[in-house]
C-alpha cells in the first residue's frame, strides 16, 4: 500500500488554496459570464467554473494515473480531496472540507478506503463528455467552427476555452494545472521514467489544448506581402543607414542562392549549406531589422515558404517548472516553421550558471533545427564575445552555425544621419547650430562608448529628449508658427551627461 505522507498532504493543502483563488477569479469574470451566462441551466457561474475545473483535474489524473481502475492510490486519493473541496462551499469552518480535518484523519481514511465511493463517483464523472460543448456554450462571434464538440477530442474543458479566447487568466490557470500535475507525479516522493513520460503528455496538453487547425494565431511579425519583389526588399535594405558590411553579406548570400538554384536546374550537384546565422554586435545596430529583411529574401528566393519572423528570447523558451521548457521551445519553433526564428541574447538560454532548464532548451532547439532543417532557419543574436563563447562551447550549435554577420557600432556621422532621418519622418527639421550641437554630442558619446553603447536606440532617446525640450521652450507661446513647431535648435539638444554609459 502506498504511503499517504504528510509532505504530500501539505502540498495538497497549498495547491487547494490556489485552486479556490483561481476558481473565484474565473467565477466572477465578466467576459466568461457573458459567454456562458445564458446556458448554465440551474447552475450559477461559480458552480459551473468549479464543475469544469473538477473535470480538468480529473483528466490530468487519468493521464498520470495510467490504470483508471487503480483508484486507491496516492494520486487518486489526492485528486479526490481537491475535487471534493471544489464541489463544496468554502466556509472556512473547522471540519467543513476534507483537508481541514487534518493529516491524521485523512491518513486513516486513506488506509481504510473511506474515500473509495467518492473516487469511484469522480472517475465516472471524469469519463463523461466535456462539460463545455463549444458549439452551444460559446457565442458565435468567437468564430469557432460549427459542431466542434464532435470534431475536437479535447480532454480539457476550461483550459481549452481560456486558451482559445486568450483570456488574461490563461497563464495563471496553466500554472495551476502544471503545479497540480507535478504534485501528483511526486505523490510518493519519487518520479519513475514512465511517470515522466505521462507528465510530459499532461504538460503538452495544458499548453496546447487545441489542435493547430483552430488554435489562436501566433503573435509574430506580419507575413511579408507576396507581391513585394526581391528588388524592393533589397531597396529596403539599402535604405538603412550604414551597415555596409552587413549589406554585402546579405547580397553575397543572395548570389549564392541564385547560383545553387541555377545548378539545380541544370542537374548539377549543389552544396549542402546551412543558412542558420549568428548576428553579433551591440544593441541598436539593426540586427532585428535586418533579420526581418533576410526572412523576406528567403521567401522571395524560394528557400522558405512563408518568410515570416518570430522573435523570442530566453523567457519565450525556458519554462518556470519542470517539463515546461521542451513544450515552450516546441511551441515557439512550430510558430516559426517555414520562416525565421530570431533569438535575441541567445547566450542567456544557459546563463552563467548553466541551469538545467536552459540546457534542456538548447538540446530541444538543436533537435528541432535538425528535424525541421528544410522548414526552419534560426538566427541567434547578441554581443560579439558572448555569442562566440556560447557557440564554441556547444558542438550542436558550432556544427550548424558557421555564418557570422558582424553589426558594427554606428559612427558619429551615421548617428547624425539616423537622427536627421527621424526628424524627417516626424516632420521636424534641425537648425545649423542644432545640427552642430548634436554632431558634437554624438562624437563625445562615441569616444566614451563601451560594449553597451546604444547606437540606434541612443539616437532615438536623444531625439525624444530634444523634442521634449523644444516643447518646453515654445509651450507658452500663444501663437506658435510652423517654424517654431518644427525646428530643433541648439538649446534643445540634451547634455551628454544624461546618456553617459
Amino acid at each position: 500500500m502506498e504511503d499517504f505522507s504528510e509532505d504530500y498532504y501539505n502540498e495538497l493543502c497549498r495547491i487547494s488554496k490556489h485552486i479556490h483563488a483561481t476558481a473565484e477569479k474565473l467565477g466572477n469574470d465578466v467576459a466568461l459570464k457573458e459567454k456562458f451566462g445564458g446556458s448554465l441551466g440551474d447552475m450559477n457561474m461559480q458552480e459551473f467554473i468549479n464543475y469544469c475545473m473538477i473535470y480538468d483535474l480529473g483528466q490530468i489524473l487519468k493521464i498520470i494515473n495510467g490504470d483508471e481502475s487503480d483508484m486507491h492510490s496516492n494520486k487518486a486519493f489526492g485528486t479526490s480531496l481537491l475535487t471534493a473541496e471544489l464541489s463544496m462551499p468554502h466556509t472556512g469552518s473547522a471540519n467543513a472540507l476534507p483537508l481541514e480535518n487534518g493529516y491524521d484523519w485523512l491518513r486513516e481514511k486513506f488506509e481504510d478506503g473511506g474515500f473509495l465511493k467518492l473516487e469511484d463517483k469522480l472517475f465516472n464523472f471524469y469519463n463523461l463528455r466535456n462539460p463545455i460543448p463549444f458549439s452551444s456554450k460559446i457565442k458565435t462571434d468567437d468564430q469557432i467552427p460549427p459542431n466542434t464538440q464532435t470534431q475536437i477530442p479535447t480532454t480539457l474543458s476550461l483550459g481549452t476555452v481560456l486558451n482559445f479566447i486568450q483570456h488574461p487568466l490563461l497563464s495563471e490557470y496553466q500554472k495551476l494545472l502544471t503545479d497540480f500535475a507535478n504534485i501528483l507525479v511526486n505523490a510518493d516522493g519519487k518520479v519513475t521514467d514512465e511517470e515522466k513520460v505521462e507528465l510530459n503528455k499532461v504538460l503538452q496538453l495544458i499548453q496546447n489544448p487545441l489542435p493547430s487547425t483552430i488554435n489562436t494565431p501566433e503573435r509574430s511579425s506580419p507575413n511579408p506581402d507576396k507581391e513585394e519583389t526581391l528588388a524592393e526588399t533589397l531597396a529596403e535594405l539599402d535604405s538603412l543607414v550604414g551597415l555596409d558590411e552587413v549589406k554585402q553579406e546579405v547580397k553575397t548570400l543572395i548570389n549564392f542562392i541564385k547560383v545553387q538554384k541555377a545548378r539545380t536546374a541544370m542537374g548539377l550537384k549543389t552544396s549542402d549549406v546551412s543558412y542558420h546565422s549568428v548576428f553579433t554586435g551591440s544593441p541598436g545596430t539593426g540586427k532585428t531589422t535586418v533579420a526581418r529583411i533576410v526572412a523576406k529574401i528567403f521567401m522571395q528566393m524560394g528557400v522558405l515558404r512563408k518568410g515570416h519572423l518570430i522573435e523570442t528570447e530566453r523567457s519565450g523558451l525556458v519554462g518556470e517548472f519542470e517539463g515546461q521548457t521542451a513544450i515552450k521551445v516546441n511551441k515557439t519553433v512550430d510558430s516559426a516553421l517555414d520562416g525565421v526564428l530570431f533569438i535575441d541574447e541567445a547566450y542567456a538560454l544557459v546563463g552563467t550558471n548553466q541551469d538545467d532548464y536552459g540546457r534542456e532548451a538548447v538540446a530541444t532547439l538543436i533537435k528541432r533545427i535538425e528535424d525541421d532543417r528544410d522548414k526552419l532557419i534560426v538566427i541567434l543574436a547578441g554581443y560579439t564575445d558572448e555569442m562566440k563563447k556560447f557557440i564554441d562551447t556547444n558542438p550542436g550549435f558550432k556544427s550548424r552555425f558557421n555564418r557570422y554577420v558582424q553589426f558594427s557600432d554606428y559612427s558619429p556621422s551615421e548617428l547624425l544621419d539616423i537622427f536627421e532621418l527621424q526628424c524627417r519622418n516626424s516632420d521636424y527639421v534641425i537648425s545649423p547650430t542644432g545640427r552642430q550641437a548634436v554632431t558634437d554630442l554624438f562624437t563625445d558619446l562615441f569616444k566614451k562608448k563601451d560594449k553597451d553603447f546604444g547606437n540606434g536606440r541612443l539616437v532615438r532617446n536623444i531625439f525624444e529628449k530634444a523634442i521634449e525640450n523644444l516643447s518646453n521652450r515654445i509651450a507658452d507661446n500663444p501663437s506658435p508658427t510652423k517654424e517654431l513647431l518644427t525646428t530643433i535648435e541648439k538649446t534643445d539638444i540634451p547634455e551628454a551627461g544624461l546618456f553617459a554609459n
